[in-house]
């Protein structure tokens, strides 16, 4: 790793490593809600629960650490800058999960029951509010998923407006795939999360591209505004530095 990546890249990939296991937990989290429920029921504390899940993403994280240790010892020769990179993970996996977590715990104990809901498809000129209104009702994934593509816009405006070293393309490279991902994780979370909604419009006759088509529209908003606050933050650096 250039000290310029480290200066810059590392950081940013660190923060968007963040984003994407915050978003993870939250999706995860609430397809686990009927089963957090029934281990509370079974006297389960809200800190035994906030535990369990908080070891789940320990290990993921941390092994993930370790992995990424030995594949960059690997491509680039083992370096005293590798040695905290499990621990890093870990850290950033810990502290990126715990607010997911927590309310996840709590929620689990409260006497809120899941509501069921029923979809019905929108006209034309409604489909976008209705977008709007889908992604409203889940905002912390929706502003997670927005940050994450809003830094992705941010490092790709800066690759093409400023003299980047290879280590810092290398970085942007990683941030926008990372952003993708975060992208891709919201759509299959939102899939999953509205399957029987989702397949009551397949009752009601639409096609499976149309209903494709909603979640796809939940997710060129996001992707859009996005990109257009990270571009613009990209632009406004750029145009400083020049």
């Amino acid at each position: 790793m250039t000290s310029t990546t480290a200066s810059r890249g590392h950081p940013v990939l660190l923060l968007l490593c963040g984003l994407a296991i915050a978003h993870a937990t939250l999706a995860s989290t609430a397809t686990l809600a009927p089963e957090l429920r029934q281990q509370a029921s079974l006297g389960l504390l809200p800190g035994e629960i906030l535990s369990y899940l908080l070891t789940e993403v320990s290990l993921l994280t941390l092994s993930a650490g370790v992995l990424g240790t030995v594949l960059a010892g690997l491509t680039t020769g083992v370096s005293s800058d590798l040695v905290p990179e499990a621990p890093t993970a870990l850290a950033v996996g810990l502290a990126a999960a715990l607010v997911p977590a927590w309310r996840a715990s709590a929620r689990a104990h409260s006497d809120r029951s899941p509501r069921g809901s029923t979809m019905s498809f929108p006209h034309a000129r409604g489909r976008l509010r209705a977008a709007i209104v889908q992604l409203s009702g889940i905002p912390g994934r929706t502003l997670l998923c927005l940050a994450a593509v809003a830094i992705g816009g941010w490092e790709l405006v800066l690759l093409l407006g400023t003299h980047q070293s290879p280590g810092d393309t290398a970085a942007t490279g990683l941030a926008v795939l990372l952003a993708a991902f975060v992208v891709a994780d919201a759509g299959w979370s939102s899939v999953r999360d509205r399957g029987p909604e989702l397949a009551d419009l397949r009752i009601q006759g639409l096609l499976g591209i149309q209903v494709a088509g909603l979640v796809m529209r939940e997710l060129a908003v996001v992707v859009c505004l996005g990109t257009a606050l990270g571009g613009t933050a990209g632009l406004t650096v750029v145009a400083f530095a020049s």
